[in-house]
């Protein structure tokens, strides 16, 4: 039975009302207004963890709609794995969304995953299609414990029917009658709050969810992404992750499940214990950044919970899009795959 998925990024709740240009709870702000969906976290984004999900249950149709406004954050998504459409900031999306379930009906779909992305949710998405098509009624919503996931089934044949009826398609979901729930027993993350991203990291390392970093393990609980740089003098302890593109200097340590993802780089001396820091992001020469999340310039104290931006570039900032050697460090310094093996294989 074909399936076809449509997954909106940065659109609200089905019936909310509240701006979609705010992202809905997506507008955490250590992100500076970026989706949440897009953000990579130990090296894979939610959409590309999700888009992966439903390709592994046989989801042939799948599509991404988002505002242009996030395109360069989607740009990665280019890969084949799902069609990106991108609409002005101002545009709402769900009549983009009624055109797609309107081509997935003449293509044959039969059933439709309605999605926004934003949640870390681990679904069946097998056991999902197979209790919605058991129980016939043309509608299943998706639930947890925590609240609800903005995740819907439809019928194909229930999406004509109601735009037959006079009702606006997908816009007016709410006049979608006798729907089911679907509650997801497995572990959900809203990633609301920036504690929510250091949460979900750590409970990836300590195997609380089936989260994997993606990357090489270069020594047990120590994952690299490719074209990392560590210096010889700098230590990396496990857990640890250290995304694809990333430079860490002479002295650095990183430590306590802490997570450095893609692009970023450490200067030297510098203690990152019990941290996120994401991509592009750069931590100046001898700091100390613990239980934090660092995103450019922006930095939230998890025992504090409050944000703070660093004006001082040489304290925290963006890396360039074409790194120098800013600190004087020559291309020596840097090592080689094995190098790097024996560099952080600490007794």
């Amino acid at each position: 039975m074909l399936s076809g998925a449509i997954l909106v990024v940065g659109q609200c709740s089905w019936d909310s009302g509240c701006d979609s240009a705010n992202n809905g709870y997506e507008s955490t702000p250590i992100l500076g207004g970026s989706p949440i969906a897009s953000v990579e976290l130990l090296g894979r984004s939610v959409l590309d963890r999700t888009i992966q999900a439903l390709r592994l249950v046989g989801t042939e149709l799948i599509t991404v709609i988002a505002s242009e406004a996030v395109s360069s954050a989607l740009a990665k998504l280019a890969n084949g794995s799902a069609r990106v459409r991108l609409l002005p900031p101002t545009m709402d999306l769900m009549p983009t969304a009624e055109d797609i379930a309107r081509e997935y009906v003449d293509q044959g779909v039969e059933n439709i995953l309605l999605g926004r992305v934003g949640p870390y949710a681990e679904i069946n998405f097998a056991d999902l299609l197979q209790c919605h098509r058991e129980r016939t009624n043309g509608l299943t919503s998706v639930t947890s414990s925590r609240g609800e996931l903005d995740l819907l089934v439809i019928d194909a044949d229930r999406v004509v029917k109601n735009r037959e009826a006079g009702r606006r398609g997908l816009s007016d979901i709410g006049s979608f009658s006798s729907g089911v729930s679907y509650s997801v027993p497995g572990y959900v993350n809203f990633l609301h709050t920036a504690r929510d991203l250091r949460r979900f990291v750590s409970d990836a390392f300590l195997g609380r969810c089936a989260v994997r970093p993606s990357g090489e393990e270069v020594r047990p609980g120590v994952w690299f992404g490719q074209g990392v740089h560590v210096h010889r003098d700098a230590r990396v302890v496990a857990p640890a992750y250290v995304g694809c593109g990333t430079t860490i200097r002479a002295g650095a340590f990183i430590t306590q499940c802490s997570v450095l993802e893609r692009d970023c780089e450490v200067a030297e001396g510098t203690l990152i214990e019990n941290s996120v820091v994401l991509s592009n992001s750069f931590v100046g020469k001898g700091l100390s950044v613990s239980h934090a999340v660092v995103n450019g310039n922006k930095l939230v104290p998890l025992r504090r919970n409050v944000l703070v931006e660093v004006e001082d570039r040489h304290l925290l900032g963006r890396v360039l899009p074409v790194k120098t050697q800013r600190f004087g460090s020559e291309p020596s310094a840097e090592l080689s795959l094995a190098e790097r093996l024996l560099a952080t294989a600490w007794s």
